[in-house]
Formats: C-alpha cells, sequence, structure tokens
C-alpha cells in the first residue's frame, strides 16, 4: 500500500471517528438541552399553574368585591327608597295644614310667612323626588320603558298647563313647530319630568317682563331662514328665555351635581339653579340616547338644546313596550311650579263637601275606612275626613280587609307599604270578594313610580294619591270616586241574581230581606249595604219598586184587573198598592190603566 493512500485511509478514519464523536456528543448535548427544555417547561408550567391560581384567587376576589358592590348599590336603593318614603310621611303633616291655614288666613304678613313656609316645604319634596331618582340611575335601576308618540302633541299638552303660570309672572310663552306630528320613541313619564324642569327653569330664571320660546324642529327645518339641524337622524327641542344669561365659566359646570349657576341680576337666593334637577334632567335624556346641552346667544338668553334620536335602532328590546299600560297623565295642579311668595291676591276655593249633596246615602253621613300602619298619618287622614265621613280605621292590611267585609264601608282609603298584607294585597283580596268588590279603593301612598300606579290599576284601585298630599284634594277626589264609581263584573252577576229571586218570589208578600239572607248566606248587614251601595236604595224600596215595576208591565199587557196585578206582584192590599203606585208614578193605578185604554181607543190617524 502506497504512502498516499495510507494517509487516506487515516484521514478517512478520523473522520469517521471525529463525525461519530460529534454525533456522540451532540446526542448528549441534545438530551441535555432537552431535558433543561422539559425542566423550564415544567417550571414554566408550574410557574403557569401559580400565577393561573393567583388570577384566579385574583378573579374570585374581584368577583366578590362585585356581588359587595352591587349588594350595596341594592342597599343604597332600598334606603334611598326608605328615606323617601320616610320624609314623605312628615312632610305630609306639615304641607296639608300649611295650605289650610294660608286659604284661611286673613293677615298679609302672615299669609307671606305661611306662603314660604309652604314654598320651602315643596323644595324639600322636590330635592327628595330629584334624589331617588338620582340614586335608580347611579345603580342602572333606571330602566326606559318607551313607546311611540307624537312629541309636537306630548310637549302641546305639557305647556297648556304653564300659560296662566307665566302670564301669573309676566312673560309670554310660546311654542313653535313647523310639524303638525312628529313621532318617537321616548318613556312619557321620564320625559314629562325634562320638559317640567327646563320650563321650570325658564320661568323662574326669566326676568319679567320677558320672553320664553320653546321649538321644536326635524332635520332640514328652517327656522328664520337658518337650517338649524344637519343630522337627520335627530329632532331638535329647544327652550330660550330673554335671559339674564349664564356666565360662560358657570356654563360649564351647569349639568354638574352639587354645582350651582347663578344667573346675572338675580337678587333672590330662590332664584339659583339646582343642580340636582338640572343633573338628573341631563341623565334622562342622556338615558334616551340623547344630548342636553345649553348654551348663551347674545342679546337672546340662555338657550337649553334638547337632541332625541329618530327611530328605534339605538333602543334594545327591552326598553320598547309594545302594549303600554295606560298611566293617566299629570293634571296641571300636580305640576311642581312654584309662584312668587306672598303675590297671590285670590287664594284657591276651598272644597266644602261635608254634606256629600250628590252622594246617596243611608245614615247622615258615608262611612270611609283608613289603613295605615302609621298612626300620626291615620289620625292626621282621619281629622281631614271627620266633618264630612263617619271615620273607622285600621292598622294594618289583614285588619283592614277584616274591617271592610265586618262593616261594608262606602270608601276605603289605603296606604301601599304595610308590614305583612301591603296595599296591593288589600286592594286585590277585597276586589275580588263579592261582598266587598263594590267599594271603591283610593291608594294613598308615598311610592310615586308609574310602576307603582299601574299596578295599583291592574288590582282594582279606583284612584291614586301621591303623599304629601293636599286635604282639599284629597276630598275632592274621594267625592269624585264616590260619584262615579262603577259595577264591576262580580256586581253586575250579584244585582242580576237579586232581580232573579226576586222575580222568582215575587208572588210572596214575605219576601224581605231574612229570604235573601237565606238565598246568599251572608250577613244581613253586609248584604244591605251592599244592596244599598249597588242601587242606592234600601232593600225593602228596592224589592217594592221592582213590584211596581212589574205592576205597570201587567197594566200595559194584559186586561186583568188592578186588585188580581196587585196580587200578582206580591201586595196582599189593593190600598196599600195604590199609595205606593201613586208615590213612584205620580198617579193612581186606575188612572194609568184609564190613559192606556184612551190611547188604545184612539183611530191610529189621531194617535201622535
Amino acid at each position: 500500500m502506497s504512502d498516499g493512500l495510507y494517509i487516506i485511509l487515516v484521514l478517512i478514519a478520523f473522520s469517521l471517528v471525529f463525525t461519530i464523536m460529534f454525533i456522540f456528543f451532540r446526542s448528549i448535548r441534545t438530551m441535555q438541552e432537552k431535558k433543561k427544555a422539559e425542566f423550564n417547561l415544567e417550571d414554566s408550567e408550574v410557574k403557569f399553574k401559580k400565577k393561573l391560581s393567583l388570577l384566579r384567587e385574583e378573579n374570585l376576589d374581584l368577583k366578590k368585591q362585585v356581588e359587595k358592590l352591587m349588594e350595596r348599590d341594592k342597599k343604597k336603593s332600598s334606603l334611598y327608597l326608605s328615606i323617601s318614603n320616610e320624609f314623605r310621611n312628615p312632610l305630609t303633616l306639615i304641607i296639608s295644614p300649611l295650605e289650610q291655614m294660608l286659604s284661611v288666613s286673613k293677615c298679609n304678613d302672615e299669609k307671606k310667612k305661611l306662603a314660604s313656609m309652604l314654598h320651602n316645604s315643596h323644595r324639600l319634596l322636590e330635592l327628595i323626588n330629584q334624589l331617588l331618582e338620582l340614586s335608580k340611575f347611579e345603580t342602572g335601576q333606571l330602566k326606559l320603558a318607551t313607546t311611540k308618540q307624537d312629541i309636537v302633541m306630548f310637549l302641546h299638552v305639557i305647556l297648556e298647563n304653564f300659560y296662566i303660570v307665566a302670564q301669573y309672572n309676566k312673560l309670554d310663552l310660546e311654542f313653535h313647530n313647523n310639524n303638525k306630528e312628529i313621532f318617537l320613541f321616548f318613556d312619557g313619564q321620564k320625559m314629562e319630568e325634562v320638559i317640567i324642569n327646563l320650563i321650570i327653569n325658564c320661568i323662574k330664571f326669566t326676568s319679567s317682563p320677558g320672553k320664553i320660546e320653546v321649538s321644536v324642529l326635524e332635520a332640514g327645518q328652517k327656522e328664520n331662514g337658518e337650517i338649524k339641524i344637519d343630522s337627520s337622524g335627530y329632532v331638535e327641542i329647544r327652550f330660550q328665555n330673554s335671559g339674564p344669561c349664564i356666565s360662560d365659566a358657570q356654563l360649564l359646570h351647569i349639568f354638574d351635581l352639587f354645582s350651582r349657576a347663578e344667573y346675572l341680576q338675580t337678587a333672590d337666593e330662590d332664584y339659583v339653579g339646582k343642580a340636582i334637577g338640572m343633573s338628573l334632567t341631563r341623565d334622562l335624556i342622556e338615558l334616551h340616547h340623547g344630548t342636553l346641552d345649553v348654551k348663551n346667544e347674545l342679546g337672546k338668553g340662555t338657550i337649553f338644546i334638547i337632541r332625541l334620536p329618530k327611530g328605534k335602532e339605538h333602543l334594545s328590546p327591552e326598553e320598547i313596550i309594545d302594549n303600554p299600560v295606560s298611566v293617566e297623565p299629570r293634571k296641571s295642579d300636580q305640576f311642581p311650579v312654584y309662584f312668587p311668595m306672598g303675590l297671590s291676591e285670590s287664594e284657591p276655593e276651598q272644597v266644602c263637601i261635608s254634606d256629600m249633596k250628590n252622594i246617596k246615602k243611608m245614615d247622615e253621613k258615608i262611612t270611609a275606612l283608613i289603613v295605615d300602619d302609621n298612626s300620626i298619618i291615620r289620625k292626621y287622614v282621619h281629622r281631614q275626613l271627620a266633618p264630612s265621613f263617619n271615620v273607622i280605621e285600621a292598622v294594618d292590611g289583614q285588619d283592614g280587609v277584616n274591617i271592610a267585609r265586618e262593616k261594608i264601608p262606602d270608601i276605603i282609603i289605603s296606604d301601599i307599604v304595610m308590614p305583612g298584607m301591603d296595599g296591593f294585597e288589600l286592594c286585590h283580596s277585597l276586589k275580588t270578594d263579592i261582598k266587598t268588590c263594590h267599594i271603591p279603593i283610593v291608594l294613598l301612598t308615598s311610592q310615586a313610580s308609574s310602576e307603582s300606579i299601574s299596578r295599583g290599576k291592574n288590582v282594582g284601585a279606583d284612584d291614586y294619591i301621591i303623599k304629601p298630599f293636599n286635604s282639599n284634594e284629597l276630598l275632592l277626589r274621594l267625592n269624585s270616586v264616590l260619584l262615579k264609581r262603577k259595577e264591576s263584573e262580580l256586581d253586575k252577576e250579584f244585582l242580576k241574581e237579586t232581580r232573579e229571586f226576586i222575580e222568582q218570589n215575587l208572588l210572596k208578600p214575605e219576601l224581605n230581606l231574612t229570604l235573601m239572607v237565606q238565598r246568599f248566606k251572608m250577613n244581613p248587614i253586609v248584604l244591605s249595604r251592599k244592596l244599598f251601595a249597588l242601587t242606592g236604595e234600601p232593600l225593602e224600596k228596592y224589592i217594592r219598586s221592582f213590584r211596581l215595576d212589574r205592576a205597570v208591565e201587567l197594566l200595559k199587557n194584559t186586561d186583568r184587573n188592578i186588585s188580581d196585578i196587585a196580587f200578582s206582584v206580591g201586595f196582599i192590599n189593593t190600598g196599600e198598592f195604590a199609595g205606593y203606585f201613586k208615590e213612584k208614578f205620580n198617579q193612581l193605578p186606575t188612572a194609568f190603566k184609564h190613559s192606556l185604554d184612551s190611547k188604545l181607543e184612539l183611530p191610529k190617524d189621531k194617535v201622535k
């Protein structure tokens, strides 16, 4: 073998050995790196699991904190509601006596002091209501319940209530709109509060003589030759007063809670912007997915501008009501409008219904049942009703139901929030009982929400008065309810059964309350009161009227003599029959029969 070939073989051998060793050591290194990587992976996994565990713990803690915050908000809202209810009761006991004292006072100085006290009591009530609404907004409990309505007509109806107030304050109130109808989806109750807050703000902070203009414009409409809205998806509502203006610095904070924007040229401390009302107004507009802005225009005054989106795409399905519960709009005297103190020359006419002349009654006075767990409120209402009613009291809902079934009062005034059976349950229980379903029920309560009002109507309440209440208004509303009382379906069925029973027993002279009690299995007093409430006549007179009406039918349609007819309708004495007949129809049965015979004998062409 040559030296060259030997060298080549040696080099090949060394190369193979080197390659094998390289591969071997590389494999070892790879295994080490793999083990290291696996170790690092395990370590990372352990660390990841630890971090995941920490994150879970933190998430759990966060969740617990969120639940605590939600529970706190719930308790906060409940506390606000409780506080609101507690404040309304003493306010009732303050406002109503003040109104009565103011109405009878003859001293001008005293009237000014009483008017000031009444004015500030109403301001306190307004603040309580606004704080309650704000608390609902902050806790997310204030929800929209929108329906498609004509905003032009909506504004017109509300503004109608303020023209007299504006004139009283020497202001011109004008409403401008270029459309007869503009339909939007909005929550009527909440939008009403917005409009009222803004118009009252304009009335209170406009120097007299002055002008307030409210206008409604759709996209592309012109006012004074100038296009006012550049977005086709919005409707604009403007409230503009003739001054004084708000400074630019104060305009920046007018909607901030508890900031106060003072108007220039205003000396009276009462004429200072209410931060709660303006803040709530802005929140209610933003709840509608709209905007509320304010600006000054040189020589024109301050302008508040509402922009509301058209259509319903911006609303969630939960914010749209397909079949809304009808809620009656507030009357003009329920708007929180304040007249200048001490300027009224004529006091409101006093309500006097002590004799209740327009209401049929058996006794000298109508019986009213007051149901309220608050003894102070109960006694106060008792004092207001005592001149006009026989008043009885119940200390809670169940007591009210028991007394109502026993005494059958003519009307019931009940609180809603009571321990055990509340006012809604009381109303439902009495309205579904044939013995008591005819009794009108007025709910007197501090729960002013539309949900409470709707629920009250759904369980059959005849009227709904919110605390604090005007005692004159209370008497008027009770009188109205009594006069306009309508028969329920149960009442109609009861009257139908009563007439059928009388018809079946018409021949029995002894048909009286005793037989009726046996038929209907009711307490005699309860049955008597119920029939009187439904017919307006005592039972004995109602049965006699039924007999006489049937006698008239027999006289008209048969040839039977008068004595026979009298016996057939349950009279055993013809003279007694004749006497009652004349009392009801202003003529004796013989004269009535003769007039019928005379008409029959006339030729047809002579009969008129």
